[in-house]
This record gives C-alpha cells, structure tokens and sequence, in this order.
C-alpha cells in the first residue's frame, strides 16, 4: 500500500484527510449515533481500509463492511482523481438500524462543477 494521511495522535491513518496511489482523496467527518453496535467494526479501522481501495466500487464495499457492518457513524468526502465518472461522494455511514451485519450507507453524488458541504451530524 501506498499512501499520505494526516494522522492524530492515538488513531489510525485514514481517520482524517488522506490520499492513496490509486487516486483516492477523502477526508472524514465523525458523526455521533445514536444507537452504537457492539462487537462491530469500528469506524477507524473501516476508514484505514479504504486507504487500500482502488476504485469507487471497491470504496463502497469496504464502507459496506458485508458480514459485520459498522459498530458507529462518520461521513466521508471522497473521490478518485482518474475515474472517468469524474464524481465526488458524500457518504454518511452508521450502524445498520436493523441490525443487519453489514453498514448503512446514505450515498449522495456530488458532479463536477457542484457544491457540497456537511458539518457534523446527519444530514440525511
């Protein structure tokens, strides 16, 4: 793996702003849930596995985590600078409501040429 991210003490890369060498650029806003999971994947450790992700769908899998899903809720702003979609993401990501083993993502597509902003909490 190959990649940059501004790192906080105490967490993992990819809990703040980084990019890889696939093209990946994305930045993370925490958002605090209000039904927290046990004994699910903890946003940290989801966020650093996007460091190794190569396209938009391979993103959406990791943020999906199929089989466990998310233990809390952060947003990601991210896009890949090569894809030809030329499309940026917004994705809210929380544990599954229904306690399903796999996280809830609300995904909004931003186009080139639009505006986009997400503060702290859950916008959809």
């Amino acid at each position: 793996e190959h990649f940059m991210s501004l790192c906080y003490a105490g967490h993992l890369p990819g809990y703040t702003m980084s990019h890889n060498h696939h093209g990946l650029v994305f930045s993370i806003n925490t958002i605090s849930a209000e039904l927290l999971r046990s004994g699910k994947t903890p946003r940290h450790f989801i966020t650093r596995a996007l460091l190794a992700t190569s396209n938009v769908d391979d993103a959406f899998r990791v943020l999906t985590d199929a089989g466990v899903g998310a233990a809390d809720a952060c947003s990601i702003n991210f896009s890949f600078l090569g894809d030809p979609r030329q499309m940026f993401y917004n994705v809210e990501m929380a544990p599954s409501p229904e306690r399903k083993n796999e996280s809830h993502l609300n995904i909004k597509e931003v186009p080139m040429g639009a505006c986009n902003f997400h503060v702290n909490q859950f916008d959809r």
